[in-house]
């Protein structure tokens, strides 16, 4: 017996919100190479209902902490991995590292512990351990590191995400700094850019070694096509 493709797509604001507009396209081609679907969003809007097809389900999942949740994650905070980032953003980066700073590298990473926890609890809790995974982060953003983080649980998922600007552009950020850039190149399987100039800031600004940017391609929003697949051969997934 085949095992199922199960695909968790991770949005900000879709179907709640009027952005991410791409994202209908992309829903559409990808119900008829994934046998299931769940819709994680950030939104909280309540809009007029989309229609999916019947193999896609959503939910809503708030870009938040709770004081339990904090409390309980607070073991996230003698990590290497959060230490490892303020070492970046002292001697990659050559930044101070300010309390606002701090601050918001503490909440990245205990929201993507969060959210990982929740797809694993999903997966658990609906018997898909045996079946292929598959998470997918519209934005380069805290939700990505959730979905990196879904390899702790399941190390042969594949997980990847897409970079625009904002989530990607150190400039376009108040503190001209966004945490867990070279984390998430390391720690995605693949990283799809939308513009050849987000590639080459990666690469000349973030410094991302040439072996993790190796596992990133262009795959402009509206196209169904780029020159990496995740599936086997015949089974192809563009995004």
């Amino acid at each position: 017996m085949s095992k199922k493709k199960i695909l968790f797509f991770i949005t900000t604001s879709y179907p709640y919100g009027k952005g991410e507009s791409f994202i209908e396209t992309e829903i559409n081609y990808l119900s008829k190479t994934f046998d299931e679907i769940y819709i994680i969003s950030n939104g909280l809007l309540n809009l007029h209902p989309v229609l999916f097809p019947e193999n896609v389900k959503v939910e809503k999942f708030p870009y938040s902490l709770t004081k339990n949740e904090i409390f309980k994650s607070l073991n996230l905070l003698f990590t290497c991995t959060l230490w490892q980032e303020i070492f970046y953003l002292l001697f990659k980066y050559h930044k101070f590292p300010k309390w606002l700073t701090v601050k918001t590298i503490i909440f990245s990473l205990l929201y993507g512990n969060k959210l990982a926890k929740h797809i694993n609890n999903y997966i658990k809790n609906n018997s898909f351990e045996q079946e292929d995974i598959f998470a997918y982060s519209y934005w380069f953003n805290d939700n990505s590191i959730g979905v990196s983080l879904l390899k702790k649980y399941y190390p042969k998922a594949k997980v990847f995400a897409r970079v625009h600007s904002y989530d990607l552009y150190f400039y376009r950020s108040l503190l001209n700094y966004i945490p867990f850039k070279n984390f998430l190149f390391k720690k995605l399987d693949f990283v799809y850019f939308i513009s050849d100039d987000a590639y080459n800031y990666s690469k000349n600004i973030l410094k991302i070694n040439e072996k993790n940017l190796a596992k990133s391609g262009v795959s402009r929003l509206g196209i169904l096509q780029t020159k990496k697949q995740f599936l086997s051969e015949g089974e192809k997934t563009c995004l």
